[in-house]
């Protein structure tokens, strides 16, 4: 799933304070986006997962009865 959430939206995901999430991303620890100097910070879910360490899971083929 990969849906865009504001820096509060992705603090509440991470369970940590926005301001951790903008920091990330002023520092670079964190990828994310601005559309104007002082405008909302946006990041991807796939991306707070990644500056978590969280893994996606490994989706295998369909499975078939024996």
């Amino acid at each position: 799933m990969n849906e865009w959430m504001t820096a509060r939206e992705a603090a509440d995901y991470a369970r940590c304070h926005w301001r951790t999430i903008t920091d990330a991303c002023r520092s670079g620890n964190l990828r994310g986006y601005q559309r104007a100097r002082n405008a909302t910070w946006r990041v991807l879910r796939d991306d707070v997962d990644e500056w978590l360490g969280v893994k996606p899971p490994v989706r295998r083929g369909h499975l078939r009865a024996v």
